[in-house]
């Protein structure tokens, strides 16, 4: 592969990662490590189920810093997926298509 398309798509997978870590949020709880969620739709994110334990109340800490309180809305540990209301109406941000 000639060093110019190599480079071509190293800059897209970094376009590609700055437009996705806008809807990256963190949530914390007692005792438990920080972990990563995706914010879904206004107000709502997801996350891993299994990591969660048996906490049901988060801080979730917004892109830029901002920290709103969650509560564990359900989780499938079929799917490994849980689903989090976020006090806050934060609302993700689309990306423009490819």
């Amino acid at each position: 592969m000639p060093l110019e398309n190599l480079a071509q798509f190293s800059d897209s997978l970094a376009e590609l990662a700055r437009a996705g870590s806008a809807n990256l949020l963190a949530l914390t709880a007692p005792g438990l490590r920080p972990l990563s969620a995706i914010l879904w739709r206004e107000g709502v994110a997801v996350t891993s189920e299994q990591a969660l334990a048996d906490a049901t109340d988060f801080t979730a800490v917004l892109p830029g810093g901002k920290q709103v309180p969650a509560r564990l809305a359900g989780r499938d540990p079929g799917t490994n997926v849980a689903v989090l209301r976020l006090e806050a109406a934060a609302k993700p941000i689309e990306s423009a298509p490819a």
